[in-house]
């Protein structure tokens, strides 16, 4: 019999089918398009610590002398009324408090407050000015105050009232006529009691 007939087939020169899937990209080639954007940097975190609470005292008023109108003020600065019913608070650093009286009545008095903690309890006792007082009447007289016995004066002359409030009526005699003269006298200021002729 005779030898079999090899057949060759030639490759196809057809287009790849449709539906082959396309051919991979190098791995280099696959960048995913957020790690293009620019990145934002991150914002620094900044701790800040609080600072202590101011330490405090506070200073009570025992007693105080006059008991109204006295007013309280600190390193100069007025800090209102002093009262036996109310805390001032300072910090606890050294401080100088003034006490003086309204429309000013008293001598004013000074404290000094060393630095620290510890709570002040203080006694204030300020003395009150005294009035003046003069006389318009007979300069051969002699004038004197009913409720002070031992002050005499001629008229013209000006003598000091000691007083234990701010203000306050007297009587002012003419000691020679038993004339009698009333007046107000208040702390600080001069009043004049005028006696006309007989």
């Amino acid at each position: 019999p005779p030898p079999p007939i090899a057949v060759v087939t030639p490759p196809s020169s057809a287009p790849p089918s449709a539906s082959a899937p396309p051919p991979a990209l190098p791995a280099t080639e696959l960048v995913a398009p957020s790690a293009l954007a620019p990145r934002t940097p991150a914002r620094p975190t900044v701790v800040t610590s609080r600072p202590p609470p101011p330490k405090t005292r506070a200073v009570t008023f025992v007693r105080l002398l006059p008991v109204a109108g006295v007013l309280v003020a600190v390193d100069g600065n007025p800090a209102g009324p002093a009262s036996t019913e109310r805390v001032l608070t300072v910090d606890e650093k050294a401080h100088e408090l003034t006490f003086s009286c309204a429309q000013d009545m008293c001598i004013p008095e000074r404290r000094f407050l060393a630095a620290g903690e510890a709570p002040e309890r203080l006694v204030v006792s300020l003395k009150i000015r005294d009035a003046r007082l003069t006389v318009n009447g007979d300069p051969t007289r002699t004038y004197g105050i009913v409720s002070r016995p031992g002050l005499t004066f001629r008229a013209g002359s000006v003598v000091s009232v000691a007083m234990s409030t701010g203000a306050a009526p007297f009587r002012i005699i003419e000691l020679e006529t038993q004339r009698v003269t009333p007046v107000y006298l208040k702390s600080g200021q001069l009043v004049t009691a005028t006696f006309g002729p007989d």
